[in-house]
């Protein structure tokens, strides 16, 4: 078995992880791959194409799409639809939600947050 080593820039930013838990396995993947992309330093977004995406969670292109629209319902993304000028379509324009409510210990996963925050680099994330 292979040594997992450190290699800066090997780990991504997951902001909402206690909330995936409430989406499938798949879309959990699909978030996952999109907080790959997302560039923090520009409020959370990437464009990733439906087949990028399609090929790193080794599923199909309307997967892809049924998963992001899953994402979006939930409050983890927000698509943003692009197109040029002359109405040829761009990638998609996904938003990573930042959300970092934890879940309350002793209760359902259905149990109400609690807020907290979380400093990355010096700033802080969110209250609730």
């Amino acid at each position: 078995m292979a040594k997992t080593k450190f290699v800066p820039g090997s780990f991504i930013v997951v902001p909402s992880k206690y909330l995936i838990m409430e989406v499938d396995a798949v879309s959990q993947s699909v978030f996952l791959w999109l907080c790959s992309y997302a560039n923090y330093e520009r409020d959370g977004y990437c464009y990733p194409s439906i087949k990028t995406l399609a090929n790193l969670c080794h599923v199909s292109r309307n997967t892809v799409k049924n998963r992001i629209k899953k994402l979006e319902k939930a409050g983890l993304i927000a698509k943003v639809i692009r197109r040029r000028e002359d109405g040829i379509n761009l990638t998609n324009l996904y938003k990573i939600l930042i959300d970092d409510r934890k879940p309350m210990l002793g209760r359902s996963k259905n149990a109400s947050y609690r807020a907290t925050a979380e400093w990355i680099d010096g700033h802080e994330l969110a209250t609730n």
